[in-house]
C-alpha cells in the first residue's frame, strides 16, 4: 500500500491531557524498569517544506512506578531537578519522507547541557 503525503502548514500543539513520554530505563546493568514524564507540552509548525518541532517537560513530573523510591532518587542525583528543573528538545532539521516518515534532528537539553540527536 503506497501512502502520499502532500505539506501542509499551520501549528500543532500536543494535548497535554493525553500525552506522556515514556521510556525504559536500565539500572546498574542488572535491571530494566519503565519511566514515563506525564506533564508534557510541544509544538510542531509547518510553514510549507519547513517544519520545527519543540518540546519538553518539567524533570519533577518524572513517573517511575517500580521500584518507586527510585524516583526521587534518579530526579536529584541524575537529572540535577533542583538545578535544571525543565528538560528540552528543539528541532534543527525535520525531513518528511515520500512514505509518510519524518526523520528529526535536533538538541536535546538535559541538566543544563545541550546535545545532538
Amino acid at each position: 500500500m503506497a501512502t502520499a503525503t502532500q505539506i501542509f502548514g499551520g501549528t500543532y500543539v500536543v494535548d497535554p491531557d493525553h500525552s506522556s513520554l515514556q521510556f525504559p530505563v536500565g539500572h546498574m546493568r542488572l535491571s530494566r524498569f519503565r519511566a514515563s514524564f506525564e506533564d508534557v507540552y510541544g509544538r510542531l509548525t509547518a510553514d510549507g517544506g519547513a517544519s520545527s518541532i519543540e518540546g519538553g517537560t518539567p524533570v519533577g513530573s518524572l513517573s517511575i512506578k517500580t521500584p518507586a523510591m527510585l524516583r526521587d532518587i534518579v530526579i536529584r542525583d541524575f537529572l540535577l531537578g533542583e538545578a535544571h528543573p525543565e528538560l528540552s528538545f528543539r528541532s534543527t532539521q525535520v525531513e518528511l519522507g515520500d512514505d509518510g516518515t519524518a526523520r528529526v534532528t535536533g538538541e536535546l537539553r538535559l541538566r543544563g547541557m545541550a546535545r545532538s540527536i
